[in-house]
């Protein structure tokens, strides 16, 4: 395996100092080499991939340095348009290397099993940045990666141009970092566990990507509660309050309440506009201050003035709570006097070493959740 230190300091030996990305879990170890390693000078976690990508292109036109640009391979789509529309060598010609966390990654014979979310992505990312015109290398734990990082950094400065390096699984070994903490001491499972048990039964429940959706299926079964009434975002970070405002939209009559987190919310936050005009939305923010299930890498999110932010979107209530009573204070004043509200809930990092995934398929869950739907 590759340590990620001696990767950045290969990188380092090229004058490469900035690196702008959205945390991975292929990527976790890297990206907390990038936090420990003291002569990272800059390292910037951007809410999402294009913003990496824009924030990369300002960079090197001020500088003239080559960035280096790190997503999971799920989050290319988001990178597409400031790399074609702005980056590409037949518009302003930015060099950069994107380093991509391959979920789902394709081997010789056979795709490596993951979960649904990643499969398809994982199946197109290489044909995909090949449909762009980039170059694309793979690195793996016995690459050179020293020769790669050369190769990769020749290509970008020749082209005048993006050029992508695809990292499988296992790549790099772990990297020793200090576990950050926040001031929060109600753990997430348990906050959630607080709302289910305050909703009506016919309450439609949207759960955005990563182990909060985890933890709501779970909940469901140990409290003896259906799984239809969820609608899980497996993927599609920083859209489940897009999909519950519109389900809200098109189900006046019924509650919707759309369990979010900080990550996600930064990565789309213009969606809130829309969430914020549902007067039968109640949009939950689990802020931990933490990308957790990638690594635990630090949001900005703590960072807002959240009331404001309410404000300025257009929620007609807002509360920021830490503790269970509080939790299921603004629960049934929502739904006694429903209203557009944004609750945000400060949860401590972590979950439970045995959270597991959901064991009914999407195509199922998805059925049952339609039906749940449309039948009040």
């Amino acid at each position: 395996m590759i340590s990620p230190i001696e990767f950045l300091h290969a990188l380092h030996h090229h004058g490469i100092d900035s690196y702008y990305g959205v945390p991975d879990s292929l990527l976790k170890s890297f990206g907390q080499a990038l936090n420990e390693a003291p002569f990272v000078q800059h390292h910037h976690i951007t809410p999402n991939e294009g913003i990496a990508i824009s924030r990369a292109i300002g960079y090197y036109s001020a500088t003239q340095k080559v960035p280096v640009v790190y997503m999971q391979n799920s989050g290319l789509g988001n990178a597409v348009n400031p790399l074609l529309s702005l980056a590409d060598s037949q518009v302003y010609g930015v060099p950069m290397l994107i380093i991509v966390g391959w979920r789902g990654e394709m081997l010789a014979t056979e795709q490596l099993a993951d979960e649904p979310q990643h499969r398809k992505q994982g199946r197109v990312t290489t044909e995909l940045i090949d449909v762009m015109g980039y170059p694309c290398l793979i690195l793996d734990k016995n690459s050179d990666f020293r020769q790669v990082i050369d190769d990769s950094l020749q290509r970008a400065k020749q082209l005048q141009a993006p050029v992508f390096l695809v990292v499988r699984k296992g790549t790099f070994s772990a990297c020793d970092s200090s576990r950050d903490v926040n001031r929060f001491d109600l753990s997430r499972e348990h906050a959630i566990e607080t709302v289910l048990q305050a909703l009506p039964e016919d309450c439609i429940s949207v759960a955005t990507t990563g182990k909060a959706g985890r933890e709501i299926f779970e909940l469901r079964k140990t409290l003896n509660m259906p799984h239809n009434r969820d609608f899980l975002c497996v993927g599609g970070m920083g859209h489940a309050s897009s999909i519950a405002a519109e389900i809200a939209h098109h189900k006046p009559d019924r509650s919707v309440v759309c369990f979010d987190g900080d990550g996600a919310v930064l990565m789309h936050l213009a969606s809130l506009q829309h969430a914020a005009s549902q007067p039968n939305l109640l949009h939950i923010v689990l802020n931990n201050c933490a990308h957790e299930s990638v690594g635990g890498q630090r949001t900005q999110f703590d960072d807002l003035e959240a009331h404001a932010l309410a404000q300025a979107f257009g929620y007609q209530h807002f509360a920021y709570v830490t503790d269970v009573d509080a939790i299921g204070r603004e629960v049934d004043y929502f739904l006694t006097k429903p209203t557009s509200t944004l609750l945000i809930i400060g949860c401590k990092i972590g979950s439970r070493d045995d959270l597991g995934r959901p064991t009914i398929s999407t195509q199922e869950q998805y059925a049952a959740f339609t039906e749940f739907v449309s039948s009040y």
